[in-house]
């Protein structure tokens, strides 16, 4: 009875633990079953490192190397050092010189001199008509605008690069450039001195304003085409070419003759002595009067030396000064370098015309005599007109010399 009892509860504890085993093995299919029922669990990745957006470089900004005048214009942006090469901004540049240019993408394209012209960022080379012209650097862009090598530049279109290198200054005039002068043309310089009813010194050198009335209007009635020394360039558009020039730079220049140019819209050449007023006082102009002058449209200043000294009497160096002090200072005064000089009373010697061509283009005497184009240029001669000539002496003296038949 006992055994029997035992064997009975073995047996229940058996299926017991045999219940459990199923039951657990149950459980872990249906988790499994679940498992796979529910969604996957996403992979997880390291987010990308962002890549930083690289600073742009700063462009340059260049040492300034110094003012620059194009043609009496000073530059507003002067000059800036690329390397050792003096830049200037080219639209600056060719509005000093009244150009009229074609910007299409890198490249400025104009005319000048009558020939076609065109510049092109990143060459470094000047397009005359097609043919290369090299220069000192390329043309670039800086700071948005196009720049230019400004000397190599000059070269390549025949305008003069003057230093001041007291200041440091560059003055670009294209008057004094080497240019040529087409030959054999005929073309009379008058010289004349000062306008003025009542006279200082030397009476015949006051013209009578009524007489120079009657000869502006002379001049215009018969077609004379008044020009300044700068025109000899291109000669062969004139019919009747004349040069009326007018020595000392006296005041009487300024308040009586400037209005009268004016009035008949006639171009003069006046020949300063650039230390009159210091020597003389108010017969002579100021640096203000003959800034105002040169900026008029229709008078050329030019050198009649700094003193006035006859050139035949000085030795040679100061000979020099008397060219190079009028040259600097009519340069800083006009913003243009002068390019013809004037002897004083017509006095010059050996050693003037050895001197002359380092600073000037040409050299204007008396004599009397018609100038033709191709002669010497350092003995320009001239016609004198003084005080009581009238019209018709002017036109006699030219009949006389044979011109205009």
């Amino acid at each position: 009875m006992i055994k029997s009892k035992r064997f009975r509860r073995t047996v229940l504890l058996l299926l017991i633990a045999a219940l459990l085993a199923l039951s657990a093995c149950t459980g872990r299919e249906r988790a499994a079953d679940i498992m796979e029922e529910a969604e996957p669990t996403p992979e997880i990745t390291a987010a990308p490192t962002p890549v930083p957006t690289p600073t742009p470089t700063p462009e340059p900004d260049y040492p300034a190397m110094g003012p620059v005048t194009v043609d009496g214009t000073l530059l507003a942006s002067g000059s800036v050092a690329i390397g050792e090469i003096a830049y200037v901004s080219a639209a600056e540049y060719l509005d000093a010189l009244g150009l009229a240019v074609t910007e299409k993408g890198d490249t400025l394209s104009f005319t000048w001199r009558k020939s076609e012209i065109s510049l092109t960022v990143g060459r470094d080379d000047l397009l005359r008509d097609g043919a290369a012209q090299k220069l000192d650097g390329d043309v670039l862009r800086y700071h948005g605008e196009i720049w230019l090598p400004v000397r190599s530049v000059n070269a390549a279109l025949v305008i003069s690069s003057f230093d001041d290198e007291e200041n440091n200054h560059l003055y670009c005039t294209p008057g004094a450039g080497d240019w040529a002068v087409p030959e054999g043309y005929t073309v009379p310089v008058i010289m004349y001195h000062g306008v003025d009813d009542y006279y200082h010194d030397n009476e015949e050198l006051y013209c009578l304003r009524k007489d120079i009335l009657e000869q502006f209007q002379y001049y215009v009635d018969n077609g004379f085409d008044c020009i300044w020394f700068e025109d000899l360039e291109h000669i062969e558009d004139y019919e009747k070419p004349i040069i009326l020039t007018f020595d000392d730079g006296m005041t009487n220049n300024y308040t009586n003759l400037l209005p009268l140019l004016k009035q008949f819209n006639l171009k003069a050449t006046f020949f300063v002595i650039t230390n009159g007023y210091e020597k003389w006082g108010n017969m002579y102009m100021t640096d203000e009067m003959i800034k105002e002058v040169s900026e008029c449209g229709l008078v050329s200043i030019q050198s009649h030396s700094h003193s006035h000294a006859e050139m035949h009497t000085l030795s040679v160096l100061a000979q020099t000064k008397e060219l190079a002090q009028s040259k600097m200072r009519i340069t800083r005064i006009t913003g243009k370098e002068p390019f013809v000089f004037c002897y004083p009373r017509g006095s010059w010697n050996i050693y003037t015309l050895q001197e002359i061509p380092n600073y000037y283009r040409f050299g204007v005497d008396m004599g009397g005599k018609v100038y033709v184009t191709g002669s010497d240029p350092f003995k320009i001669t001239r016609f004198y007109i003084k005080r009581y000539y009238t019209a018709q002496n002017v036109d006699e003296m030219f009949q006389r010399a044979g011109l205009y038949q």
